[in-house]
């Protein structure tokens, strides 16, 4: 379960302060699949961010299952992080340096899991669930932005999340390549898992069992 009760999250702009989060409550259960759509600027990436446990709100709290991740110290909230949140994001965010193998397996430093054998088998269950068998020693820069976002997806997938948090992740792909991230997507909702998605593609909100939207900080 995912929940947000009356958040709020205000920045700093250069013409004064902006409010991208006012008063949001929303509540996933385990095995739902929600979208959330909107205008750039209305809140989207803000209201994700703030729900996986990446940016602090204002005012308001925050569950994911029955712990509070912004009451925990900033080191334990990394661990929670990679034990039971994945993320995907539209500009992949892979490290430039490392194999795909090694992108996947990152995931799992923040478990401290990242030499067992058990996670290493599980790793190179995903690359061939994903089609990247054949890229599994390249780089970021040698992949497709398809093969990119496949990477990130099995990263997300790693450590056997319970939530999956993704910011516009079929925003810099092809149909085909949309379609491998939503179904698995979607899968991941099937069995159990909570998916919150935000984006601007009504194919993929499509995909969602509940589509919400948001303006000006709210959801609607």
């Amino acid at each position: 379960m995912l929940e947000l009760n009356d958040v709020k999250k205000t920045y700093r702009g250069a013409s004064g302060p902006v409010t991208a989060m006012n008063g949001v409550t929303l509540k996933l259960n385990a095995g739902q699949f929600v979208a959330v759509q909107g205008p750039s600027g209305c809140g989207k990436s803000t209201l994700l961010l703030t729900a996986g446990g990446l940016m602090h709100p204002d005012g308001g709290n925050i569950r994911i299952g029955d712990v509070d991740p912004y009451s925990l110290p900033p080191d334990k909230r990394a661990t929670f992080r990679g034990e039971r949140i994945g993320f995907v994001f539209q500009q992949f965010h892979l490290v430039p340096y490392l194999s795909v193998l090694d992108n996947i397996l990152a995931a799992a430093l923040a478990t401290g899991t990242s030499t067992k054998d058990s996670v290493r088998t599980r790793a190179n269950q995903l690359v061939d669930q994903f089609g990247l068998s054949h890229r599994v020693h390249h780089v970021p820069n040698s992949l497709s932005s398809g093969e990119r976002q496949r990477t990130a997806l099995a990263r997300a997938l790693l450590n056997e999340p319970s939530h999956l948090l993704a910011d516009e992740p079929t925003g810099n792909l092809d149909r085909e390549n949309a379609d491998i991230v939503l179904d698995a997507m979607s899968d991941f909702a099937s069995a159990g898992g909570t998916v919150l998605l935000v984006t601007h593609d009504e194919l993929a909100a499509s995909r969602a069992g509940t589509v919400l939207n948001m303006r000006d900080g709210q959801i609607a």
